[in-house]
């Protein structure tokens, strides 16, 4: 999995309500899920994409027929260990990434008081293997 990637078609943006997803491709064959099977959505006649049935979490991208699957690497554990090879999709790359180092920046925990971070559960999967 060494050809990390951003994509910024519209397609990507409609299916993650994200302006850009990042991606990781690997061979169908070498996928395993730890978990249950992932839902499939066909997000055009030669596409489909996967989500997790629980969270809503985007898994996949995947050209019908072909050997390879794209993996969000958003879902991966350590994220930050997937290097960018490239970016595709550039044609519908908004001027959103332009302004980031422009704008204020704040941690996420900055939206809550001590008594809601006390009580504040996830319920999205874990950054590890339970």
């Amino acid at each position: 999995m060494d050809n990390g990637h951003a994509c910024h078609c519209r397609m990507c943006q409609k299916a993650s309500g994200s302006l850009v997803m990042f991606w990781v491709s690997c061979p169908v064959s070498n996928l395993t899920w730890t978990r249950n099977m992932p839902e499939v959505f066909s997000s055009s006649d030669i596409a489909e994409r996967s989500f997790c049935r629980d969270c809503g979490t985007t898994l996949t991208f995947r050209r019908i027929g072909r050997p390879h699957v794209s993996i969000s690497i958003a879902s991966l554990d350590k994220p930050q260990d997937v290097p960018l090879k490239f970016v595709w999709g550039v044609e519908a790359r908004t001027d959103h990434f332009d302004m980031l180092d422009t704008v204020p920046s704040h941690k996420s925990d900055m939206d809550f008081i001590t008594t809601e971070q006390a009580v504040l559960t996830s319920h999205q999967h874990p950054d590890h293997e339970t």
